[in-house]
């Protein structure tokens, strides 16, 4: 007699399953890095043209977006935002100077929204300590 058994094919099912488990798992995880990146890359523009505008305005940045010579693409999955920042030369360069909130949109549930700092030295403040890459 040949072929399988009701057996066999179920332990196959459930190794199926449990690999297709896995692999939407890490499918989310990789989808949400690279949104990740692509705040990261608009908040390294942001820090460019903030830096540019206070050196136009004797050291002083601004709080508001359209003070600044860039046009953030029109975002989808962060909102952008200039923390309140009058002076941007401080001692260690470490004032923030934009920031992403995450805003929910095709978001996994139950995932919390974040936020991802950018400081004027070019540090990036991510929720989990590994941004996807740098500005």
């Amino acid at each position: 007699m040949r072929g399988f058994t009701l057996l066999e094919l179920m332990v196959v099912l459930i190794i199926v399953g449990i690999l297709a488990t896995l692999g939407a798992s890490r499918y989310g995880r990789t989808v949400e890095r690279s949104r990740q990146a692509e705040a990261i890359s608009a908040l390294g523009t942001l820090r460019g043209a903030q830096l540019r505008f206070a050196a136009e305005n004797n050291g002083n940045c601004t709080s508001v977006i359209t003070d600044l010579d860039v046009d953030v693409a029109a975002p989808k999955y962060f909102t952008y935002s200039i923390p309140v920042t009058p002076l941007c030369n401080d001692a260690d360069f470490t004032t923030a100077i934009a920031r992403a909130t995450r805003n929910g949109v095709q978001q996994t549930a139950g995932d919390p929204s974040y936020n991802i700092t950018v400081a004027e030295n070019g540090d990036l403040i991510c929720p989990t300590g590994d941004c996807a890459g740098g500005p």
